[in-house]
């Protein structure tokens, strides 16, 4: 019994819109899905005592800092290769 892509995935049109707006995001793109990964990466490094983000402003900034550099889409993508070598 084969069963389509739509089928497995009926949201599968919705999905690849997020995976583009996340990446665009990741790649500095300013916009909604920006500032949910900005506050959301934020938020993880304040709530969980990370170093330098103890004030939620300052973490808000490094946060920024990540995206805008490239630094967050460097490190997303060596975690997607090296994930894909892990068996």
């Amino acid at each position: 019994m084969g069963y389509s892509t739509l089928t497995l995935f009926p949201n599968l049109n919705q999905i690849l819109k997020n995976l583009e707006l996340g990446l665009a995001a990741l790649g500095g793109e300013k916009g909604a899905a920006y500032d949910r990964i900005v506050l959301n990466a934020a938020m993880a490094d304040h709530l969980l005592g990370c170093s330098g983000a103890e004030d939620i402003n300052t973490a808000l900034d490094r946060a920024r800092e990540a995206i805008d550099s490239g630094e967050a889409l460097r490190r997303l993508m060596s975690y997607i290769k090296i994930s894909h070598t892990v068996s």
